[in-house]
């Protein structure tokens, strides 16, 4: 019989989850707006409707070498969150 993927957890020691997470953040930290999107399969279309702008907008800011935290704040809340 199959196990459940939440059985499965339990079994893994926490620091072991917790260093997995880490690791995992690490990773995603590293990466540009664009391939965060593209992991999340969401095309620069759909970002912007979600975050009720244009995709060019959209295609500026992933451009962009310094962007406003506060925009930063959204982008990843909608790609790392949803």
């Amino acid at each position: 019989m199959a196990k459940s993927l939440t059985d499965l957890r339990k079994k893994i020691k926490p620091e072991v989850q917790l260093a997995a997470r880490a690791k995992a953040v690490a990773i995603i930290s590293e990466m540009c707006l664009a391939e965060l999107r593209n992991a999340r399969d969401l095309n620069q279309a759909t970002v912007a409707k979600r975050l009720e702008v244009t995709q060019s907008d959209i295609s500026k800011i992933e451009s962009c070498p310094d962007l406003l935290l506060s925009t930063l704040g959204n982008i990843s809340r909608l790609l790392v969150v949803n």
